[in-house]
């Protein structure tokens, strides 16, 4: 059995309540002064903004900063790169030219005199 979603389902109601369950005619809105529980401004101002209005500011906010960070983020990663890049040359230069390593091996520490052998 389908229900004709068009129509207001009256149920088993009286005719009184399914008619005021009907709905109003849309010809005149209404004002504060017919519909107490209406918004109006206090005084005669008028409202400054509208709540959309900051909603729709708030989230361009948001996505400029979203977007800042990822520019920042992208161009701090190809410095990174470019860096990497460089040494990586170096490195390749360095070995191939024969060029012996900085590196020190354990133990080698300049400043202090190998450890005499006791037997």
């Amino acid at each position: 059995m389908s229900k004709d979603l068009t129509k207001p389902d009256t149920g088993d109601k009286p005719a009184a309540v399914a008619a005021s369950a009907a709905p109003a005619s849309s010809s005149a809105p209404t004002t504060s002064a017919e519909d107490p529980n209406a918004f109006s401004p206090v005084g005669n101002e008028k409202p400054t903004q509208s709540g959309e209005a900051l909603l729709v500011e708030a989230y361009a906010v948001i996505w400029l900063i979203a977007m800042a960070f990822v520019v920042i983020a992208w161009r701090r990663t190809r410095l990174l790169e470019s860096k990497i890049q460089s040494l990586e040359v170096a490195i390749d230069r360095a070995n191939l030219t024969g060029t012996p390593s900085t590196k020190r091996s354990v133990g080698s520490d300049p400043g202090v005199a190998p450890a005499s052998k006791k037997s």
